[in-house]
């Protein structure tokens, strides 16, 4: 395998993964056991959300999403694994697989696309992911989750219908926006789905872009399912 073709998908996983990110929060934070809210919600929605972030964070499970928008790619299926200290998103857009890990032992972006393949160490254990690769869906399920966790209070959230959210029977459902007190990196605007597990089931953005659960296995993510599928490189530089 050559080098070129390794910098090129890098550069593509960076394109694939900015693209299918809903362009706000773009910080990456490892999940952890312990979330400790600093503003504390103050409304009955905001305490509910505040739960199910809290929940989302603690919980281990195997999810494929669909993810639409109005810019290419225009159809982006994710499979994600989570662990309350592992997070893997697999971004499959018609032939290319761009995949970013982060766990105890760094992060690693991935690229695939038939027979060839390449991964590269991009953050060390403990260290943010680093730009570009820091612009990606997986800040859903990370710095997103935790800003909803820790900092409820500084969000205007109110409670819509499953149906206006997009999500399924029984989910829980709230639009969400930032307050001019909330820290960076702040929850993207929009209405979004948990399960009752704290699971996102559903997210839709005021561009028209949306996210929708497919299909979840309430379980615990073999270790196997965080290590490269290709030696890790560090990147140059």
């Amino acid at each position: 395998m050559s080098w070129g073709w390794n910098a090129a998908v890098t550069l593509a996983l960076a394109s694939v993964l900015s693209a299918c990110s809903s362009g706000g929060s773009n910080a990456v934070h490892q999940p952890t056991p312990t979330i400790t809210p600093t503003t504390a919600a103050t409304t009955p929605a905001g305490e509910q959300v505040q739960t199910l972030a809290q929940a989302g964070l603690q919980v281990s499970y195997h999810a494929s999403y669909v993810a639409r928008q109005d810019r290419k790619p225009h159809r982006a299926d994710w499979q994600v694994a989570h662990t309350p200290a592992a997070l893997r998103i697999d971004v499959v857009t018609s032939d290319q697989t761009a995949t970013l890990i982060v766990g105890s032992k760094g992060a690693f972006s991935c690229a695939r696309a038939g027979h060839r393949k390449a991964c590269f160490r991009v953050a060390k254990p403990g260290k943010p992911v680093p730009a570009p690769f820091d612009h990606a869906p997986q800040a859903l399920f990370t710095s997103d989750l935790h800003s909803l966790a820790e900092h409820a209070g500084d969000y205007g959230i109110t409670p819509v219908t499953a149906s206006a959210g997009g999500g399924r029977n029984g989910d829980r459902c709230f639009r969400i926006r930032a307050a001019a007190s909330a820290p960076s990196p702040r929850v993207p605007t929009g209405v979004y789905c948990f399960s009752g597990a704290g699971v996102l089931t559903a997210i839709r953005f005021p561009t028209g872009s949306t996210v929708r659960l497919l299909k979840v296995q309430m379980s615990r993510p073999p270790a196997s399912v965080f290590r490269p599928y290709s030696s890790p490189t560090p990147l140059p530089g």
